[in-house]
């Protein structure tokens, strides 16, 4: 931060050792609120930005992805801007796209009003933190407000004969637990595996953040989908429309590979002359992503004083530099 602000004087300011004392009268004073962390398995500095009215530019990862939602012109609704793709382009995307709303005084209005009404109890935010210790350690955390509401749950007549385990299995099973969310037990006693392990165990799977975008260059348009071979061409995937750039755009996670795709406008198939071009077999056009071989991290943070140390915080994973 000493280094950019020497070097750019005139477009770049920092003072990290008073960020407790006037870090809130930063905050209010923002238009917009960055946060480009590659992992942010809580987060509070986005509501430490909310709480000041001020909308939150923000990578798509772990708690940030559970309180940063994108601001829509056409619903009014979120309180900041994402990407999803951890690269400068697609950050630069972000910022435009915030950029363009900053202009539209109602819609900034709007969007900072949101922003302060998604303001997140700190209790929240702490009670998510503690459950991800907790189940580091292989320790069960017990949420004593949840349990004294589901204490008044049961009827003051009740008594050990109508005690049923089929029942409450079933209770705790649609209650709590998805069928996503069940592991096996070797899963479980592999939580500190070693970083290598786990990173060749994240890695029969790669997948990459790629951003598809369209600019039409008109508003005429009312719906853009896209579909492709990443799904055997069986879903439309809705894009999301910008108006300051005039341009549709879709952020999806994809397997290592060739995916051929093409974007449908209002009904109407066709592709995009800006992006890879392939002719198949019988001399239809199609688009083209190449997806690489990515390695996936499990955490990379500052406060791991050693990466290889590390272990999986509630199975977020980020894309791990070559």
């Amino acid at each position: 931060l000493d280094d950019l602000t020497w070097r750019y004087p005139n477009s770049f300011w920092s003072a990290p050792n008073d960020f407790f004392m006037d870090g809130p009268v930063v905050n209010l004073g923002a238009d917009f609120g960055m946060m480009p962390s590659a992992f942010e398995p809580g987060g509070i500095v986005q509501h430490e930005f909310f709480v000041a009215g001020t909308p939150v530019i923000a990578f798509k990862t772990g708690g940030l992805k559970d309180s940063v939602f994108e601001f829509k012109w056409d619903s009014n609704e979120g309180n900041g801007f994402l990407f999803e793709s951890f690269t400068a382009g697609d950050f630069m995307y972000a910022m435009e796209r915030a950029i363009g709303t900053f202009h539209n005084k109602e819609k900034y209005g709007t969007l900072r009003q949101n922003a302060r009404a998604s303001t997140m109890d700190g209790a929240t935010v702490t009670r998510a933190w503690t459950k991800e210790f907790y189940r580091l350690r292989k320790k069960v955390f017990i949420d004593n407000e949840l349990v004294g509401k589901e204490m008044l749950k049961i009827p003051l007549d009740w008594d050990i004969s109508k005690y049923n385990d089929s029942y409450i299995d079933e209770y705790i099973y649609n209650t709590y637990i998805s069928p996503i969310e069940l592991r096996k037990e070797d899963d479980v006693d592999n939580s500190f595996a070693s970083f290598d392990d786990l990173l060749k165990k994240g890695s029969k799977d790669p997948i990459a953040a790629t951003t598809f975008k369209l600019s039409l260059g008109t508003k005429s348009v009312g719906r853009v989908y896209i579909s492709g071979s990443f799904d055997g061409w069986k879903q439309k995937h809705p894009l999301i429309y910008d108006s300051y750039t005039n341009t549709w755009f879709l952020t999806m996670h994809l397997g290592k590979g060739k995916h051929l795709y093409k974007y449908i406008v209002d009904d109407n198939w066709t592709y995009n002359p800006n992006e890879n071009i392939t002719k198949d077999e019988a001399g239809n056009i199609n688009n083209i992503a190449l997806v690489e071989q990515t390695y996936i991290c499990l955490l990379y943070t500052s406060d791991a004083a050693d990466e290889r140390s590390s272990v999986d915080l509630g199975g977020r994973r980020i894309i791990k530099k070559k």
